[in-house]
């Protein structure tokens, strides 16, 4: 089974019950690998439940602790920071995006999966993938 990393996005599918589509293939995608988020991917998946899912307190509460219990979460440290910002430098990705892929590379991945990435770019052995085919 491959060790994949899940942007934000595709875990805010994974609970959009309005878009039955990304949210078969996010469930497919997840179940079908070793999930792994950072901490930045559940601060990012609160915001948004609360802002455009308008998700309340107890929603959005138990939704965290069921990605918690059942995704590998990484922790944030310094190393994250650096990585983060050589692959800033080097691919030109803003700043939050260069610490997705580089939790991702950390947690040495085999793919990340983001919808909002470069579908297909290979950074450090790791390759980018839009789980819904648009590139």
């Amino acid at each position: 089974m491959n060790k994949a990393f899940f942007d934000s996005n595709i875990i805010v599918y994974l609970f959009d019950l309005d878009d039955k589509e990304k949210n078969a293939k996010a469930s497919l995608v997840i179940d079908s690998t070793e999930p792994i988020i950072s901490l930045q991917v559940l601060r990012e998946f609160a915001n948004v439940s609360i802002k455009k899912l308008h998700s309340d307190y107890d929603v959005v509460s138990d939704r965290i602790g069921f990605l918690h219990k059942n995704l590998d979460v990484r922790d944030e440290n310094i190393d994250l920071i650096k990585k983060a910002l050589k692959i800033w430098n080097k691919y030109k990705y803003g700043l939050y995006n260069s610490l997705i892929i580089a939790s991702a590379t950390l947690a040495k991945c085999d793919v990340l999966y983001s919808e909002d990435l470069q579908d297909g770019q290979e950074i450090e052995g790791m390759r980018i993938v839009n789980p819904f085919g648009c590139a």
